[in-house]
């Protein structure tokens, strides 16, 4: 993931695309559409707090809303440390 967000940077803004309607359209909030989270949620967290980092024109996610909430929920979860620490 993080050699494709790297690497183009249109396919970075489709990811980015995907997944801020995955969260809009998912009944409970997380990626998987389950009731708590998943694996899925702690990996996609990750790398969206990166995207700043790795793909031009993301330096601002505030432009996509539901993956800010997304990535505000998954590190308030217990035992959750972001990937650079």
């Amino acid at each position: 993931l993080t050699e494709m967000l790297t690497a183009d940077a249109e396919t970075g803004m489709k990811l980015v695309d995907y997944f801020e309607r995955n969260l809009r359209e998912s009944k409970y909030g997380w990626v998987a559409t389950t009731k708590h989270p998943s694996v899925a949620d702690f990996l996609v967290a990750s790398y969206m707090q990166m995207l700043p980092q790795l793909v031009k024109g993301l330096e601002d996610l505030t432009k996509y809303p539901q993956i800010v909430a997304h990535i505000d929920k998954v590190v308030r979860l217990e035992g959750y440390t972001y990937l650079n620490e």
